[in-house]
């Protein structure tokens, strides 16, 4: 799951699709693969192929279509529909409902803290994100919590820890949307434009190679607008 760094609980969300091709859904011809799970006959239909298309649909932004699927994912799995159902929440913006959600969905506690505390940043809660980023760190130090804490120390105006957490994240994916647009944030902070820039343009470059979901997308056209009018 990712906020940016918000994601569910492999680091893309879902697993490899199940389809004629095989792990098209990450690749820039993502798109193609809902066409691929639709085609499949009801028998291959399980609840793992059902998730993959919700997170397709969720980065397609199809809320009504994502809403739908949601319910029948339930008939079958209902644990399973309640542990992705903060993150369709979440990509709404649904903030206050995407925070219950999270505190009532069977995840694993790294990534049940990483939702909390993403949810907790976009609500204007830093103490309370901070808190849920320590937590998810001590939990599992992997991409999804370094990118939260390094969201948070460079809105504290941390420079230093924010760079050395950004380094980190972006050595576990050098590609990462998030991570990149965090470089260039970090860079204007200091001043840089150059460095700013590069960061904005790598962001923007691989927002369409991957499956993004709309807080990455966001990043994505952030980092547009920064290019264009650069702070």
């Amino acid at each position: 799951m990712r906020e940016p760094g918000l994601r569910a609980s492999s680091p893309r969300p879902g697993p490899t699709a199940i389809g004629t091709r095989p792990g098209l859904v990450n690749t820039p011809d993502w798109r193609n693969a809902l066409d691929d799970y639709r085609s499949l006959p009801q028998r291959l239909r399980g609840t793992n192929v059902m998730v993959e298309e919700l997170w397709l649909l969720l980065a397609l932004q199809d809320f009504t279509a994502a809403e739908r699927l949601l319910i029948k994912i339930a008939r079958k799995n209902l644990p399973e529909a309640q542990r992705h159902k903060p993150y369709f929440l979440y990509a709404q913006g649904r903030y206050p409902e995407a925070m219950a959600a999270f505190e009532t969905a069977s995840l694993a506690q790294s990534g049940k803290y990483v939702g909390l505390g993403w949810t907790a940043w976009k609500m204007g809660q830093s103490e309370k994100a901070t808190e849920y980023a320590t937590l998810s760190l001590a939990a599992a130090r992997t991409l999804e919590p370094l990118l939260l804490v390094a969201q948070l120390t460079l809105d504290a105006g941390s420079l230093d820890e924010a760079e050395a957490h950004i380094k980190e994240c972006l050595e576990l994916d050098p590609c990462d949307i998030t991570g990149l647009h965090l470089q260039g944030c970090l860079a204007e902070a200091r001043y840089q434009p150059d460095r700013a820039r590069e960061a904005f343009l790598r962001c923007v470059e691989e927002g369409p190679k991957r499956r993004s979901w709309p807080p990455e997308q966001q990043r994505v056209e952030d980092a547009r607008r920064r290019l264009v009018n650069p702070d």
